[in-house]
């Protein structure tokens, strides 16, 4: 019986540099992709956020049976400000804004004026973006 022995080719340093320059840029393509995927996603995360406030002011209104705020705050910076801002019902309840951002337990990436009849805009010259 004859054994047959194959001969194991290895890639020459050419080869290999070659390899390693594709990997290297398919690696910088997807790191470019991520940076952006992630820049896109910070803009989107403040646009919802803008919603909602806006959404939760809107309906604590309604809740009320009210058309503008009492005891309002124009310019609410934080988390806390915006909870506090609150609408007093025909009635003499008190509605605030922390029962409709129940689960907002996170700080805001921006600051908001909110103005008397309950429209919510992004304070510019509070914030960087």
């Amino acid at each position: 019986m004859k054994k047959i022995l194959k001969r194991i080719q290895a890639f020459t340093p050419s080869q290999s540099l070659i390899v390693i320059g594709i990997i290297t840029v398919f690696v910088a393509v997807l790191l470019l992709k991520m940076g952006e995927v992630a820049a896109n996603s910070k803009t989107e995360a403040a646009v919802m956020e803008h919603i909602n406030v806006q959404t939760a002011v809107t309906v604590m209104l309604v809740d009320a049976g009210v058309k503008s705020l009492s005891e309002f705050n124009c310019d609410v910076d934080g988390l806390e400000e915006v909870k506090g801002v609150k609408a007093i019902g025909s009635n003499g309840t008190e509605y605030t804004l922390d029962q409709y951002l129940a689960r907002a337990n996170y700080p805001l990436f921006q600051s908001y004026d909110i103005s008397e009849d309950g429209s919510v805009t992004v304070d510019k010259s509070e914030n960087s973006q």
